[in-house]
């Protein structure tokens, strides 16, 4: 029976990681419900595409392994960032450089060589190093006003994830405010791709 701080062993040296964009009128309604109802929806959208893939993987006879919401033995932002997708912001999490922090993400690792992308610039952690609108506003004061810190081998802010939980418990629900307030929350709009050329 594994347990939280064992060693992981996993002899993949590739991961795909897939994203998955939530709805953009439930990801500014945090910390409501329908917040928590769109995060469970799409995590489960993700489970379903990342074991059809890992599955789909294992019959071509690689070894294959799903890493999913709750079940997850890689740390999914990390490679999101390695794989390009975007960048970790002030707030822990990616930041897709097209829909924001308004994303879930999937992983599946696999024993076969793959053509690796490389992680790209768009100014985001950049952005967030002067913002810090999230940390304002953070109700449980998890979000950090201060620099980045190497933590498992990456640059990023140092959060306070058990004021976060304990803030979820107290209110009966996931909060989401973060989400809500970042400045990549915008509708993918003519002006707002704008905006986001001009912080690239």
């Amino acid at each position: 029976l594994e347990k939280s701080g064992d060693p992981v062993s996993l002899d993949h040296g590739y991961a795909i990681v897939l994203v998955f964009a939530m709805r953009h009128k439930c990801v500014v309604s945090g910390p409501e419900m329908i917040s928590t109802a769109e995060v469970a929806r799409v995590y489960q959208k993700a489970a379903a595409a990342c074991f059809a893939l890992a599955d789909s993987l294992r019959r071509m006879g690689r070894q294959a392994r799903a890493h999913v919401d709750s079940n997850y033995l890689v740390i999914a932002p990390h490679l999101a960032v390695d794989a390009g997708l975007g960048e970790l912001g002030r707030m822990g999490i990616l930041i897709h450089h097209r829909f924001g922090p308004g994303v879930r993400l999937g992983v599946v690792t696999v024993d076969a060589k793959l053509v690796a992308d490389a992680p790209g610039n768009w100014g985001i952690a950049d952005f967030c190093r002067s913002c810090g609108k999230c940390a304002r506003l953070c109700p449980a004061g998890a979000i950090p006003h201060g620099k980045t810190e190497i933590r498992r081998g990456a640059e990023k802010w140092p959060l306070k994830p058990e004021r976060c939980y304990h803030y979820w418990r107290t209110q009966g629900t996931d909060c989401g405010n973060c989400l809500r307030v970042c400045p990549f929350t915008k509708h993918d709009t003519l002006p707002h791709r704008i905006v986001r050329g001009m912080v690239r």
